[in-house]
């Protein structure tokens, strides 16, 4: 079964900007700018179709509406549509200037569009934040809270005895685990 046999509610072909440029041998700046803002008009005339549940109390009877939702624009669905490889794109990003001015305008229409609409919750901000490098990572390191770590740095070598024998007792008297010494 090929993607064009697929014929269920909400699947939509996308189809290739090769269409009109066999091979996606982009040689010329306006080509390749129709090419890209096919892609943009492609996604916009062609919304992604969502099954939603529907119960109707009169009839009682349950049934599917098809809800359209906006398609989100991404760097893969528009190297897809104008038939190139993400790798070729980066490369293209710094081996083609005559293709900059657009490349920069796609990346910026991809930008803004999926981080305005994660901003009002169209698309889901988790999602969006991941996919544009703007998640908050932390690394936060905590020990188990089963073997507790002492820093010993600082202590004098008598009270590093002296902590060591009130954790033992504390750990014989069962109040708690001794913790690592570090």
């Amino acid at each position: 079964m090929s993607i064009l046999d697929d014929v269920s509610p909400g699947s939509t072909y996308m189809p290739s900007a090769l269409d009109y440029n066999p091979r996606g041998k982009y040689k010329d700046a306006l080509g390749f700018y129709e090419a890209v803002r096919s892609y943009f008009e492609w996604c916009t005339m062609n919304p992604l179709k969502v099954p939603i549940n529907r119960f109707d109390k009169e009839l009682e009877v349950s049934y599917i509406e098809w809800q359209a939702k906006l398609r989100p624009f991404t760097r893969q669905g528009l190297c897809l549509h104008i038939g190139i490889g993400t790798g070729t794109w980066k490369r293209w990003l710094d081996d083609r200037p005559e293709l900059a001015s657009t490349m920069e305008w796609a990346e910026n229409m991809i930008f803004e569009q999926q981080y305005a609409h994660a901003a009002v919750d169209t698309f889901s901000g988790a999602l969006v934040a991941r996919y544009l490098g703007l998640a908050d990572k932390k690394v936060v390191d905590i020990p188990p809270p089963d073997n507790p770590v002492i820093n010993l740095d600082g202590l004098s070598l008598e009270e590093q005895k002296i902590l060591l024998k009130a954790l033992k007792r504390e750990s014989e008297n069962g109040d708690e685990q001794v913790p690592a010494i570090g």
